[in-house]
């Protein structure tokens, strides 16, 4: 785990939106591929998602269950986000694939995965690599 990964989940744990938001380049963009996909967002758009995401959600950790691949800047992994609803609804945990392109410890692209699809995730690191 590199610095900006603990940054990362420091700044989950705090549930401060405007943190993690700077956590994302200028020109950052998210791209969902899951069946049922979240639509594509910017870095301006992260802080809405984390407000979003930390007014449903409290006492939050993530839990890296496997990486995939990954060099100096390009990561492929799963991982699991937990925590309380705060409505009273219990505890959840969310499963996601990520593949990350981070960039002077920022992050500057993710595509979202079903945990599962494995094999996509590495040809999407294959490519990302490739590029660099």
């Amino acid at each position: 785990m590199c610095s900006s990964d603990l940054e990362w989940c420091r700044r989950l744990a705090t549930g401060e939106p405007d943190r993690m938001a700077e956590l994302y380049t200028k020109d950052f963009r998210r791209v969902d591929h899951r069946r049922l996909a979240w639509e594509e967002t910017g870095q301006t758009d992260q802080r809405r998602f984390y407000e979003s995401f930390f007014g449903i959600g409290c006492e939050l950790w993530a839990r890296i269950v496997e990486v995939l691949a990954c060099d100096d800047r390009v990561i492929a992994l799963s991982w699991t986000v937990h925590g309380r609803h705060r409505d009273g609804g219990g505890t959840f945990e969310m499963p996601i694939g990520d593949l990350m392109v981070i960039e002077d410890g920022l992050v500057h692209s993710a595509d979202v995965y079903d945990p599962n699809d494995r094999d996509v995730m590495l040809g999407r690191f294959a490519e990302l690599v490739k590029r660099a």
